[in-house]
């Protein structure tokens, strides 16, 4: 079974991960993802900021935007 991956980590009280998991997203608190032992670690993930700009600036590159 394919197991979730982290996109992004957001602020909050507690903090949270966006995963995706069979092509669905969905959110995990901080520490409901690192016990289940999802990769990346959490605090390799960017925030949701920096990987939406990441993303706008490659749709960007792409010709998107």
């Amino acid at each position: 079974m394919e197991k979730a991956v982290g996109v992004y980590r957001c602020p909050g009280n507690p903090p949270f991960v966006c995963i995706v998991e069979r092509g669905k997203a969905s959110y995990l608190t901080q520490a409901a993802y690192r016990e289940a032992g999802h990769k990346p670690d959490f605090d390799a993930l960017p925030w949701e900021t920096e990987h939406r700009a990441a993303k706008e600036k490659k749709g960007v590159q792409n010709g998107g935007g």
